[in-house]
Formats: C-alpha cells, structure tokens, sequence
C-alpha cells in the first residue's frame, strides 16, 4: 500500500510544518483541540440544562398534581405512590443525565472530524485544514517536488487561516438558549414560589422526597374525641381506633387544634361494616371550634371520614364494637360493730349481695368486693346519700393502683382528692386484676365528714377505711384492661342499720296509782334489744322535781340478752320498786319509769338508753287506800248482783221453754207447734250465749279481787284475816265455777241446742240445765253474802276514818281558837 511505504524527505519536511503555528499564532491542533473542549462543554450544558428542566417538570408535575387532588379530595396522595412517583423521577432524571452527559464525554471527536467541522463553518479553507490534518498524520503522499511545494505552501496558508477562526461562530447558539430558556422558565417560578410561599415548597419537599406521612401545613386541623360514659371522658382515638361497648350511645367530639383555623362546618361519612349501611352529615361548629354527632346504640364495627376546610381524615377512625365489661359478682366482706356480738373467727363475715339493696349495722366495717369477668383497669364508684355527692375512682388497677375518694364534680372548682395507703390500694386489687374489694365504713359521721371534704379539708379515713353515710346509692362503673367502658352502671343501695334502744314494755300488776308509803311497786313486761341488753335500772322523780333518780334492779345482770323478761322467778313474774327507803309523805307524788341500755360503746352514739311507760303515784294513808279500794269492791258488788240477776233470767227461760216442749209433742199437736219450735231453738241459742257471757263476767269479778287482794298486800295495808276471807270465800269458790260448773252448764246447752237442729227430744239436757244452773245461783249467791259481810268491815273501816277526821278537824279548829285568844291577851 502507498500509505505504508517510507515517506520521502520533501514529505516528511511539509509534514513537520503543517502542524507549526504562523509567527505569533496557534498551530492548527491546538485550534482541533479548543473546538473538541467547546463543543463537549456544548454538549455539557446542553444535557445540564435539559435535566434541569426534567427535574423542573417533575416538580411541577408532582406539584400540580398533589394540589389538584387535595381541591378535590382533601386528601395527601399515599405515600407510596409518592415514592413510586419519586423513584420514578430520581430513574428517569439519573438515566436523562447518563445519556445526555455520558454521551458528551465519551464522544469521539477526531481531527479530522472537528476539521471537516471548521471547513463547513469557515468555506475559505478551502480543504486546507483537511489537508493539513491528513499532513501531519502522514496521509499526503509525496508525488513531485512541484506537488510537495504546492502542498507546502497550502499548510502555511491554513496556519495561517486558522489564527484568524472564531470558534464561537462553528456552535448554533439557538438550541441552549431554547433550553436556558426552558429551564430558566421552569426554574424562576420555582424560586419565586419558594420565596412567596415557603410553606407550599416545603410541605412538598416534606411529602414527596422526605415522604412523610402528612407534609401539608393545612390551615385547619380537626382532633377526634369519644365522650366516655360514665362522665363524658374525653378519650382519643389510638392509631385511628376506639373500642367502643357495644348497644351503648357512642359521641363523637371534634375540636379544632390549638392555633388552626376552625371551619365553618364539618362534614362528617360513616360506613358501617357488613355492608349495613352509610351515610353523611353535615355538623356546625360552635364558636369554640367544636362540634358533636352521638351514634345511638351502635351495634356495628363503624369507619368514619371527617372533613373540614382544608382537613381530611388521611385513614378512616375505625370504631370496633367490643362487648362491655359487667359486674359479675358482688359481695360483702364484713365486720361487725365489737357491741353486737356477731363477728366470730376472724372477726369478717361474707355476704353475697342478691338483688340491689344490702343493710348493715352501722359503724361497721367492710370491704366491698366487685368482681368482673375479665381484668379491669379502672372502677369507678359513684355515691349519692341524699343531696351529698361523691365518688371513689380506683384506676390503674393493672399497672400502680390507686384509689381515691373526690367530692362531686363542680363547675368551675378543684376537686381535692383524698388518697389511701398505697399498701391498701394494691392489697385491694385481687384475682389478677379481676377483683376490687374497697374499704367502707358505715359511720355515724359520714355526712359531715364528707361535707368538709367538699369544703375543701382533706378527708378523715376510719382506720383506714372510706366513710359511708347510710342510706347510700352507690352506681359502679367499670373499665376494662382494653379501656372498654360499661355502659351502664350496677347499682347497690347500702342501708345503715341504727342500733336502736332497747324496747321498753311495762305495766303494773297488783297496784293502782294510789300507794301507801310502805309499798312495793310489782312492775311487769320485757326488754327487747337487736344485740342484747346490757342494763336495766329504775328512774324515779318525786312531785316536781326534775332530777331523775336511780333505783337498781338487783335481780338483772348483765348477760346481752336480746329479751329480758321482768320478773324474779317463775313463781314471781314481775319485779318491784322499793318506795320505803324514799320515806315519802303522805300527798306526795312519785313518777317511776324502767330504764334499759344496750352495750353500744361507739364514742357519741351510745350505749342507747330506752325508757318504758311512766308511771305516777299518790302517796295516800292506809286508811285512805282501803277506802278506794271498798269502793272498787262496791262497784264490783253490784256488777256481780247484775251477772246474778242475769243468770236467773236465764233459769225462768229454761224452765219456761221446758213446759212448751211438753205441749209441742202432745197429742194432737197443737195449733201452733211450728212457734212452739222456733222459741224452743231461740232458747236454745240465746241460752248458750247468755252462759258465756256470765262465765266472762265471773272471770272478771274474780279477777278483780285478785288485783284487790294484791293491791292490798303490795302496799302492806293486809291482814290475815282480810286475805283469807278474799281467798277462800270470794276467789276460791268463784275459780271452781270457772274450772267445773261453766263449762258443764256450756256442754249442756249445746246438748239442748243440737236436739233442736236434729230435731229429737230436747226434755233431758234442759232438764239438767235447769238444775246445774240452779247450783250455780248458791253458789253465787254464797259468795255475794260473803262480799256483803266484807262490805260491813269495810263500813267499820270508813265509820273509823270518819271518827278520825272529825277528831283531827276538832284539834286543828281548838288549835286556831287558842291562838286567836293568845293574840287577843297580847293586845290587852
């Protein structure tokens, strides 16, 4: 080839100098040289600016887009189609820039080339600079001198050329200005966007290359609550949820945050699951920046958008029905007051509470144990006793439990809460959780004691225990470990049993209100108490004296009986009030009552103290009380001459009766056997009611006197004699009638009675009716003489106190009539 063979020396001389610069000039490669850097940074710039404007259209694009689906939606676009969308952009721009400055870079550009390029902007090269290039990479043959020196003299004239070439003019500048252009018009909105609105700039820097959850800085921001019940507790939504007792009213708070703006209304869609149903609803907002909606009785898991302004709900708040926690088990641990006697081992006693209602003794002690089904985190007990208000809030009851005792809450006032030992309140946490037993007190004092706490004092514990006032409704509300609340409380009305005094039941026996000196009063009846009577005295006062004296009543000692019977013995059923040591004048009054107390030992309560009927006496001569009681006698007399009158009528109608039941069966029967037969059975009925009432009449004459005799003996006014004769001629014959003749005489006539309903003979029981009750008249009569020989002892007895009373009559006037004379004399 012609190209390999060894160059001649007139071709080697023009290759050396085509290259040689022009005196003060640049050789035609270094001018090769300049063009390849001029078009590469060309090049440069050129893919520099087209990846600028990429990423300005990126920008644009994902800006654009996000504020065209926030105007409709409210909504951030999900953040992984943001970071797909930024994924994409960082590939596309990476790959944009690889090509378009890889390309730049890597680009050969020969010498030839960039001369062919020089040629074709500079025509008055004219091949030269080509020939040049082809000259110094020795592709000129060398074919005569002529050819040589013509060759020769054309490199000198390109040296020359190429120091007058502007390298400026070989590049179009119209294409990078389009792209300044394009990247100066993508580009300065940017700018003045991040200068006018900062914020927008940032929030999508924030969303679309940080690809935070939410970057917008919205003008409005809505917080979601749930109204708790019991108490309307605002409780927040946990990573979108709330779990909410199912059945139950579910309201739902929107708040607008602190420092946005609120909107004018909230819109509000729901979707309930299971394809139950949807809806939307419109809420205003208060001046406040809140607003409410209540689900009634949600029963389904629900999803909930809220919209406002420029807020929305990225994810729906999911409301999960759950079932509500409930009071499964309710019982009493109790400790009786020490007085009542009732508390045996340990001194606790439980109770299952059934039903809604529980009575306690008061003033006692006892630990109220609810337990629920599942683990509980919070209980709260609200009490109410009357208009006091209060309630006790154990909380934290799976992690540090606490329990405290708070007034009512009020508007407006702090609440000072009162704690228990932190040792109580962990004790009182059992069953994992299950189990709360709180300490109570049924006291006395609850009320005021709570009242102070209202007042702002800090509350006083009994022994360690929560005062309860009685009669307390108390309204329990649980909370779940999850925070599921109940959504209705248990309720328990607690009942305070006073210990009430002993019941005091007396009443005379053998006595009247009119007593000699000398008497012993008989007082009989029981004593009743709920846990026993601990003591039982006598009070007594005499005339108008206030002060109340004691009498003891030496045959009681203290055992706590519930029921005390007043008496000595069996043989002496009552008890007696000694009036002799009092050493009482005659018209002096004497009030007696008996007093019983029970063992109650609870400081400003007891022991109680129950009192019976007051008795008032009149202290009377025994002269004077005889003669009240002759004229009792005497009204007793003449009930007894009444009851014996009546008995005789009753024998003239037996008799009388007799002789018609003789003509009512003779032969022929008479006209009127049928009247004959009513008056017979009329007898018969009327006859056996009249015996009965004669018995009862009989009961009471002897029954008064029995009291007569008794009166006379507890007053120390009897005599051997007066005793036996009331004894063995008035009580004694009268107890025989009662005992034998009554109830004989009663059989009889139902005898004669029975033979009239039957109608068989009738003759024979009336025949032995009449005779019996013709017994019954001696005997009665017997005792009425031996009433009337009484009456003349007791007519001696009143002639005597006559005698007496005249006697003192005589003195006291002579008496007078002496001093009148004395006084006379003195005049004298």
């Amino acid at each position: 080839m012609v190209m390999s063979q060894a160059p001649s020396s007139e071709t080697s001389v023009a290759s050396s100098s085509a290259m040689k610069p022009a005196a003060g000039g640049i050789t035609i490669r270094q001018i090769l040289s300049q063009l390849r850097s001029s078009i590469r940074r060309y090049l440069f710039w050129q893919g520099f600016l087209g990846t600028l404007a990429l990423v300005a259209l990126w920008f644009w694009g994902s800006f654009l887009l996000d504020e065209f689906v926030f105007s409709l939606t409210r909504f951030e676009i999900p953040r992984w189609l943001r970071a797909l969308l930024l994924v994409t952009a960082l590939g596309g721009t990476a790959l944009f820039a690889l090509w378009k400055l890889g390309t730049a870079m890597a680009r050969q550009l020969n010498e030839r080339a960039l001369a062919m390029v020089l040629e074709r902007r500079f025509p008055q090269l004219d091949s030269r600079l080509i020939l040049a290039v082809e000259a110094n990479a020795g592709q000129v043959p060398a074919v005569s001198p002529m050819h040589d020196a013509m060759v020769a003299r054309t490199l000198e004239r390109a040296n020359q050329d190429v120091t007058t070439l502007d390298l400026g003019q070989v590049f179009n500048p119209s294409p990078f200005r389009r792209s300044s252009l394009l990247a100066s018009i993508l580009w300065v909105p940017i700018a003045l966007l991040a200068v006018m609105n900062f914020g927008a700039v940032a929030a999508w820097a924030n969303g679309y290359l940080k690809l935070s959850e939410t970057y917008r800085d919205r003008q409005t921001e809505l917080i979601p609550y749930v109204l708790a019940q019991p108490g309307e507790r605002k409780v927040p939504f946990k990573k979108g949820i709330y779990r909410h007792p199912k059945g139950s009213d579910l309201t739902l708070q929107i708040e607008t945050a602190e420092g946005k703006l609120a909107p004018p209304r909230v819109r509000l869609d729901y979707r309930l699951n299971q394809g139950r149903g949807s809806g939307r609803t419109y809420l205003q907002v208060d001046s406040a920046g809140q607003s409410s909606h209540t689900f009634t009785a949600l029963l389904d898991n629900t999803n909930i958008w809220l919209t406002g302004g420029d807020y929305t709900t990225l994810s729906p708040l999911q409301i999960q029905v759950v079932d509500p926690p409930i009071v499964s088990g309710l019982s009493i641990n109790l400790k009786y007051p020490d007085y009542t006697g009732l508390n045996t081992g340990d001194g606790f006693t439980s109770i299952p509470v059934i039903g809604t209602e529980a009575s306690l003794p008061l003033e006692s002690t006892f630990e109220l144990q609810i337990t629920a089904p599942q683990p509980l985190s919070e209980v709260r007990c609200e009490l109410q006793a009357g208009p006091l208000r209060y309630e006790v809030l154990a909380n934290q009851l799976n992690s540090q439990p606490q329990i405290e005792i708070l007034p009512a809450a009020i508007v407006g006032q702090t609440r000072k809460p009162t704690r228990l030992p932190e040792n109580l309140a962990k004790a009182a946490v059992r069953e994992g959780g299950k189990t709360l037993a709180i300490p109570f007190r049924l006291h006395h004092k609850a009320s005021e004691l709570l009242a102070k706490q209202a007042a702002g004092e800090t509350l006083e514990l009994i022994e360690n225990a929560i005062p309860l006032p009685p009669d307390t409704l108390l309204r329990l509300w649980l909370v779940d470990a999850e925070g599921i609340a109940a959504t209705e409380p248990a309720k328990l009305l607690l009942r305070g049993i006073p210990d009430e005094a002993p019941q005091v039941e007396t009443a005379l026996r053998g006595i009247g209100t009119s007593i000699t000196r000398l008497a012993r009063i008989p007082v009989t009846g029981e004593v009743n108490d709920d846990y026993g009577v601990d003591r039982i005295w006598f009070e007594y006062s005499v005339d108008a004296d206030t002060t109340l004296k004691e009498q003891p009543l030496g045959d009681y000692r203290s055992n706590r009986q519930k029921r005390v019977q007043l008496e000595r013995s069996a043989a002496e059923p009552y008890v007696r009030f000694d009036v002799l040591p009092l050493d009482l004048a005659i018209k002096q009054k004497l009030t007696i009552n008996t007093v019983a107390a029970d063992a109650n030992d609870v400081a400003d309560v007891g022991p109680n103290v129950g009192r019976g009927q007051r008795f008032v006496f009149s202290i009377v001569s025994p002269e004077e009380l005889l003669s009240i009681l002759y004229a009792r006698e005497i009204n007793e007399r003449k009930r007894f001459e009444q009851l014996i009158s009546e008995v005789q009528r009753l024998r003239d109608d037996l008799v009388r009766h007799r002789d018609m039941i003789a003509a009512s069966r003779s032969e022929p029967p008479p006209a009127d056997k049928n009247e004959l037969l009513q008056s017979i059975a009329g007898c018969g009925e009327r006859s056996l009611y009249a015996i009965r009432q004669a018995a009862q009449s009989t009961d009471s004459v002897r029954q008064t006197f029995r009291e007569i005799r008794e009166e006379l003996v507890n007053n120390s006014v009897d005599t051997p004699q007066m005793l036996d004769r009331i004894d063995r001629k008035i009580v004694d014959p009268l107890s025989r009638l009662m005992d034998q003749d009554f109830p004989s005489i009663d059989a009889t006539i139902g005898l004669f009675r029975l033979a009239n309903e039957q109608g068989s003979d009738p003759t024979a029981p009336v025949e032995d009716a009449i005779l019996q009750i013709q017994g019954l008249l001696e005997t009665l009569d017997q005792v009425l003489l031996e009433m009337r020989k009484l009456e003349t002892f007791h007519e001696a007895l009143e002639l005597l106190k006559a005698i007496i009373g005249e006697q003192d009559d005589l003195a006291e006037k002579t008496k007078q009539r002496r001093k009148a004379q004395a006084l006379k004399a003195l005049e004298d």
